[in-house]
């Protein structure tokens, strides 16, 4: 058996994390190993519809994502929704350029959410291809880098705290 049968079956860190499926900015399924197979850093976007900070973060995160993408930075984002209903959850990446786990695959973020100890919302967390964390506290890394020179955040303080947000305890 060659190599390229055998691999056909390896799911991907992203796979095993995310599932197979994603769903992009214009509402339709893509590969999740396709949509993130050329990236340097991935941002898990955890935040919901009902939630005002996360309501009052997410046009700078889009702001930032644009930005980014113009500079040739090779990077996604990934929502990872709180929303309480689908109506909700398609009200809110409507404002969203970039990437998402679908409505129906809520045990994903719950999943992640645990696995990143996320205790509140917005919260962004930074990883490199092979999914080892670069910072749980990308949100303040936007606020005070929102083009991405620093990107991806290497060296940011894990303790300088993000103001406000919405508790999913």
């Amino acid at each position: 058996s060659t190599w390229g049968e055998y691999s056909a079956f390896v799911m991907t860190s992203f796979e095993v994390l995310l599932g197979t499926t994603l769903r992009d900015a214009q509402g339709k399924s893509v590969s999740t190993a396709a949509a993130l197979a050329d990236v340097d850093a991935v941002m898990f976007y955890f935040s919901a519809h009902w939630c005002p900070p996360c309501r009052a973060f997410t046009p700078r995160l889009a702001t930032s994502y644009k930005a980014m993408k113009a500079k040739g930075l090779k990077f996604e984002i990934v929502f990872l929704s709180s929303d309480q209903s689908q109506h909700q959850f398609d009200e809110y990446v409507a404002e969203m350029p970039w990437l998402s786990v679908p409505f129906t695959e809520r045990d994903v973020s719950s999943g992640l959410g645990q696995r990143y100890s996320v205790r509140g919302i917005p919260t962004l967390v930074v990883v490199d291809k092979e999914c080892k964390t670069i910072t749980t506290n990308g949100r303040s890394a936007v606020m005070s880098d929102p083009t991405g020179n620093q990107f991806p955040w290497n060296s940011f303080d894990e303790q300088s705290a993000s103001a406000g947000g919405c508790a999913i305890l």
